[in-house]
């Protein structure tokens, strides 16, 4: 395995005052951290450069697009082994020198070749104090504390049927205060399940009338309680998380919602679709039978959303293309603020972070936008990877981020 260090003294320096003031502070326990990939950590990481960086590097044992998860000291993050993934793999990395504390992998119970078309290890873990619980796109489940001991498996696939289409299962599992809920998406029996995250057991399962998405549900609060909002293959949903029942859902005509995650902001929710028309913001808001309402308040009319999510930042709202337009608009308002082109296509979805927004291009390039309503870029940055390779994810951590390219993290910290 290797595992390099960037701009050696600087790293030092960085490492003693992070032992010096003990455990990491930052957890960035899931799929767009808390879900709506913001964070409120101040003086991140502005600027660097391929020759400049103040981090490590390590390659990982096989590949992956899922992003990394980071609890205290450690980093975890899933990958998969074989042409067919018969491997799935789960690897811990010390968040401060990347060096890996453990490796473990189980056979998989369900394979699929690996094609250009056919995604691989692409749902995000999700951890807490306890265990790290991976989610691989054939069916199978798994819970690791963080030493390395597996403690629970489930085949979805032998319980519920393997995943049909013709990518791969994307959806990442969300912790809630009732369990780990799942949504399967597919093109055979679509429905939404929550586990127990002690053993693994189903607690409940919903059907959704869908088809394939690879959209991640959000975690809200309704009423003091928690919800899960749904948005996948035309539809809007809030779910109960204590039993799965559905306590509302949008008449809205959608399409092509089908894998950008929604993004809430107080009473706000954005989503994004490749279909021009259905990038849409929303009120949540109670009805006369006191359960959830979409309100529709505006719609972006010319733009795109293909991987990444959109993002709410100071009164803004911001949507991506894969091809790297930004299309930014008045939150409250709707009225376009403009539309540019970034240097990169982008797969991750953006990071709000005080006072900057970021864009992790796939090629390894990162634009760094002040909040404006004009195109305010403030630096741009170069990651150097592979000719061929992707930046499919990343975390946050006390200092900086650490990113996944399909077969090594890299941690950009301040020098």
């Amino acid at each position: 395995m290797k595992n390099k260090i960037f701009l050696s003294t600087a790293f030092f320096l960085l490492v003693c005052s992070f032992n010096g003031a003990g455990e990491s502070s930052v957890n960035w326990t899931g799929f767009r951290g808390g879900g709506n990939s913001t964070t409120q950590i101040d003086g991140l990481p502005l600027k660097w450069s391929e020759d400049q960086i103040t981090g490590w590097e390590t390659n990982l044992q096989g590949r992956g697009q899922s992003s990394p998860v980071v609890y205290e000291n450690k980093v975890f993050v899933s990958s998969v082994e074989g042409p067919k993934k018969e491997r799935l793999i789960m690897s811990a990395l010390d968040v401060f020198t990347g060096e890996i504390l453990w490796n473990e992998s189980v056979e998989a119970t369900a394979t699929r070749e690996v094609t250009d078309y056919i995604s691989f290890a692409s749902p995000t873990p999700v951890v807490d104090s306890k265990c790290v619980y991976s989610l691989y796109e054939e069916g199978d489940f798994l819970a690791w504390d963080h030493s390395g001991n597996l403690k629970w498996r489930v085949s979805l696939s032998q319980e519920f049927g393997q995943p049909e289409g013709n990518h791969g299962q994307g959806s990442s599992p969300v912790l809630t205060e009732h369990g780990l809920v799942v949504l399967m998406d597919h093109e055979g029996a679509s429905w939404i399940g929550c586990f127990d995250k002690e053993c693994g057991k189903l607690k409940w399962k919903t059907p959704r009338n869908t088809q394939t998405a690879w959209s991640t549900p959000t975690l809200i609060h309704w009423k003091g309680q928690q919800a899960l909002l749904a948005s996948g293959s035309g539809t809007l949903t809030v779910y109960s998380s204590l039993d799965g029942s559905v306590l509302g859902s949008s008449s809205q005509e959608l399409e092509g919602n089908n894998v950008p995650s929604p993004t809430i902001s107080g009473d706000w929710v954005v989503i994004g679709a490749r279909k021009r028309g259905s990038n849409m913001a929303f009120k949540l808001e109670e009805n006369a039978e006191g359960n959830p309402e979409f309100v529709p308040q505006w719609e972006a009319r010319k733009a795109t959303s293909t991987f990444g999510s959109p993002l709410i930042h100071e009164g803004r709202a911001y949507i991506v293309s894969a091809a790297g337009i930004v299309y930014a608009y008045q939150l409250e308002t709707g009225n376009p603020l403009f539309e540019e082109r970034i240097k990169s296509s982008t797969w991750a979805s953006p990071l709000s972070a005080p006072g900057r927004i970021y864009f992790f291009g796939a090629d390894g390039t990162t634009t760094i936008l002040a909040p404006s309503d004009t195109m305010d870029i403030i630096a741009l940055n170069s990651l150097p990877i592979g000719e061929k390779d992707k930046v499919y994810g990343y975390a946050v951590t006390d200092s900086g981020f650490v990113v996944r390219t399909e077969s090594a993290l890299r941690a950009i910290f301040n020098p």
